[in-house]
């Protein structure tokens, strides 16, 4: 993961939404679709929820899990149905009440434009993020480990939920009839915890993770950004992928065109969908007034300030960095020297002027009559060096972190630094290299215990050892402070008394 990018998120703000479906003609004229074609990859949540999909069908051929392609509506009318883009990008027509076709939803970009993150130019296509939405399914060990905290009560409840329809997928003749997922935080990240309710008569079948699951099963889905292709000539922005499924157009097979606005599809986008992809923050009522709690990404992003590595301090850092390709090279010999003479104004210095930080510097150690080259990070050059001002100024340029660098910070004895890469969002699960262990194993054979206690509460999403300690130093400065001053004063006291009692008293005291 590269974790330079960690912190290039902003902020969504609060805007009111109107979300629409593409015509046929739309489709058929947008150079969107001439660029990337009609096909539309289907998220895990939409196939969990009776989303349909083919094995065999996969856009562009290529043979990849995620790449699975479901059918989505259009809102163009056809003999009282209505149009679809089927799993090959097809153009057809479906009855209404069926439920096993998604929603790539739109909206103008002009209403967004203020608010995205994360642009990207692919074949010639504008790529934005804006807004997040359960999506893709959990690895297997991280579902093991979601379900436990589940059934231990020890996940964080945001306070957001996201709605879709409970119904069966061949429930034609019954409405909709909304279900609530639960959205918890773990680890700085999202999921829901969904059960499936495929359309696939109860036979397994593959999301993207590899595993199998069946109808009755639940599955882990994390929450992430939602994609959007752009096309600002028309100001159109839609979903690159299905990301909704489950919902019918309509009960009844009754559409002229006219009367979208009242179709079932149209008022699910309206109340729930429009809402519910902008992300939350937790309330909480206290003497029935509506108070803000700060969320562990708030927490998160405070405890970075203090090191300068919050969003807002790494976008003005990183802002001052120019690039030369030249001095990117010519550079590198001389920031390594900086490093290792801990040459803090040297090295930030050679930074803003382009030098690479993420290449590796190759070392040639021996052991004895053997002799070892291998490659260390500059992260790692800093670590060895002790360096804590030298490690954050490198991780705010933009450094990337493994957890070999976790593994060096703790032979290091750089507690310090330990809790600033697990805010930034360091995976803890990895194995080092070349040895494959993982850092509790590297943690518990070096007895390191206050380093098994962190990793251990943050693998579980508990960062109160991070953001408490803080806290409980205060607590400990001010007892002693309170104890020093007690004794004081009573010193003070004594003398008092000893020269009010005069000479006799304190040869009696010293007896």
């Amino acid at each position: 993961m590269n974790y330079a990018n960690v912190f290039k998120k902003k902020e969504t703000k609060q805007i009111e939404l109107k979300l629409d479906l593409l015509t046929i003609e739309q489709i058929k004229s947008l150079e969107i679709f001439e660029k990337t074609g009609r096909k539309a990859v289907i998220t895990d949540f939409s196939v969990a929820l009776g989303g349909n999909i083919i094995n065999f069908c996969y856009n562009d051929e290529i043979l990849i899990l995620n790449d699975k392609t479901g059918c989505w509506w259009s809102k163009s009318p056809l003999y009282a149905h209505s149009c679809d883009v089927s799993i090959r990008g097809d153009i057809g027509h479906s009855n209404l009440n069926v439920r096993d076709i998604g929603l790539c939803p739109t909206l103008p970009y002009s209403v967004i434009l203020p608010t995205i993150s994360n642009t990207l130019i692919e074949c010639g296509i504008l790529e934005v993020e804006f807004g997040e939405y359960p999506q893709w399914a959990c690895s297997n060990d991280l579902s093991k480990l979601l379900e436990k905290l589940y059934e231990d009560d020890k996940l964080n409840k945001t306070g957001k939920v996201y709605t879709t329809d409970s119904r069966h997928y061949d429930e034609y003749d019954k409405g909709f009839e909304s279900q609530e997922h639960i959205e918890y935080e773990y680890n700085g990240k999202k999921y829901v915890r969904v059960k499936i309710n495929s359309c696939f008569y109860g036979k397994k079948f593959i999301l993207s993770n590899g595993e199998k699951y069946k109808d009755g099963d639940f599955v882990w889905i994390s929450v992430s950004p939602i994609k959007w292709l752009v096309d600002e000539k028309n100001d159109i922005a839609i979903t690159k992928n299905i990301i909704v499924a489950g919902i019918q157009f309509n009960k009844e097979n009754n559409y002229t065109g006219d009367n979208f606005d009242e179709m079932n599809i149209k008022v699910f986008m309206d109340k729930y969908l429009s809402k519910e992809i902008i992300p939350g923050i937790i309330n909480y009522k206290i003497n029935n007034e509506i108070k803000e709690e700060k969320t562990l990404e708030q927490q998160r992003q405070e405890k970075l300030k203090e090191y300068g590595l919050d969003e807002e301090s790494l976008k003005e850092f990183r802002s001052k960095i120019h690039y030369d390709e030249f001095k990117n090279e010519s550079n590198f010999n001389d920031l390594i020297d900086s490093i290792e003479n801990n040459d803090i104004k040297k090295v930030e210095k050679l930074i803003k002027e382009g030098t690479n930080i993420n290449k590796n510097v190759i070392k040639d150690e021996r052991h004895g009559n053997i002799g070892i080259i291998k490659a260390v990070s500059l992260l790692n050059c800093a670590i060895e060096e002790k360096n804590l001002d030298m490690a954050i100024l490198l991780l705010k340029a933009g450094h990337e972190m493994d957890i070999n660098n976790m593994e060096s910070a703790l032979y290091s004895d750089m507690y310090e630094l330990c809790k600033i890469m697990i805010l930034m969002g360091i995976d803890l699960t990895e194995e080092t290299i070349p040895f494959g262990e993982t850092i509790f194993e590297i943690a518990r054979f070096s007895k390191q215990e206050k380093y098994i206690k962190l990793f251990e509460n943050a693998v579980k999403g508990d960062y109160s050892i991070i953001f408490d300690e803080d806290n409980v130093k205060d607590i400990l400065n001010t007892k002693k402070d309170v104890i020093q001053t007690g004794i004081e004063e009573m010193e003070k006291m004594i003398e008092s008394c000893e020269e009010l009692l005069g000479e006799d008293y304190q040869k009696k005291l010293i007896k």
